[in-house]
């Protein structure tokens, strides 16, 4: 029989709703740092606070409090398929026409989005951004290794053009096939 898990020795990945450009997204290594991670949000709220009101009248801004929203917390994919050691995200277009039956419509470009990092999990790499996530706005601040290629022929740099052959149309029918069973039927057009 297989070991089970133990969340204790997972790393989590957190990531805000209301963000955007990576900002915001921390790895965690056990789910005790989320609790340190909103004390120190609210510390930081509680400076801008503190900042805001030395300003002189007028130069004030109006201070948003600390909103307790909810954030997506993840188990983090250990192991992750990598492009020469580093990280990677695929970004595809989707257009839902229809959910019943199913339609989509994917747009023939598409992005690859390469960590500037080598991958590791050792505990002191897992608060560099640049290893862990792939957005663009987080890679390209690492001056010293962030490349943007602007050939879209060109498989190289950090944000590489993923180019499909055509706009492709899926529409997917569910259907009951006796006895509760069920399948699928994919047809795919190009």
């Amino acid at each position: 029989m297989a070991a089970t898990p133990n969340p204790a020795n997972d790393l989590w990945m957190v990531k805000p709703p209301s963000l955007n450009n990576g900002r915001g997204v921390h790895v965690l290594n056990s789910l005790d740092g989320l609790e340190l991670l909103i004390e120190q949000q609210q510390q930081n709220q509680k400076q801008l606070e503190q900042q805001q009101r030395q300003l002189p009248r007028g130069g004030q801004q109006e201070v948003q409090p600390v909103q307790e929203e909810a954030s997506c917390v993840q188990r983090y994919i250990r192991n992750p398929l990598l492009i020469d050691g580093l990280k990677f995200d695929i970004r595809i277009y989707i257009l839902l026409t229809s959910l019943d039956p199913l339609k989509l419509y994917m747009y023939d470009d598409g992005l690859v989005r390469i960590a500037t990092e080598k991958y590791t999990e050792d505990a002191e790499s897992i608060y560099d951004s640049c290893i862990h996530v792939t957005n663009f706005a987080v890679n390209k601040k690492n001056t010293e290794k962030f490349r943007l290629s602007y050939d879209p022929g060109a498989c190289e740099g950090h944000k590489v053009r993923l180019i499909f052959n055509g706009f492709h149309f899926f529409q997917i029918h569910f259907f009951s096939g006796g006895s509760g069973s069920s399948g699928n039927i994919c047809e795919k057009s190009a």
